[in-house]
């Protein structure tokens, strides 16, 4: 860090010399006709400049992104998956949107049988609390 500052002092001390330079009309060329001069003095005290605030700037990003000063993301929202069995072999998994169109075009019946990672054994899918939603209210 105090190498840092101490090149940003000697670039701010050159360009002032620089800049004094141009003020003082040393080094101008006159390019003929109403007056008009070209300083390079005075045009290389702007690049120094510009060169010491580009790089400033650049370093201050560079520290913010390698010190965690990254935009955290959230990690993905963890989704349910199920397998069905159709046709006496495991089908999936499928997500919930996916089950709840199954069951609307009658892929998926109450009696189907479902498993999920973490459950022990298949399950009737109506039986599942997590498909018992899913499914439409029996009719009385």
């Amino acid at each position: 860090m105090l190498n840092k500052v101490k090149s940003v002092v000697i670039g701010h001390a050159g360009a002032d010399a620089l800049g004094k330079m141009g003020s003082n009309n040393a080094g101008a060329v006159n390019l003929g006709g109403g007056g008009m001069s070209f300083n390079p003095a005075s045009m290389m005290a702007s690049m120094a400049v510009g060169n010491v605030v580009g790089r400033n700037i650049a370093s201050t990003m560079n520290d913010a992104l390698a010190g965690g000063g990254t935009i955290a993301t959230p990690p993905p929202i963890p989704t349910i998956k199920y397998f069905v069995a159709q046709n006496g072999k495991p089908t999936g998994p499928f997500e919930l949107s996916k089950l709840a169109k199954m069951i609307s075009s009658g892929e998926l019946l109450p009696d189907s049988l479902v498993w999920k990672q973490g459950m022990s054994s298949w399950e009737k899918a109506n039986s599942v609390d997590d498909l018992k939603g899913l499914f439409p209210p029996p009719i009385v």
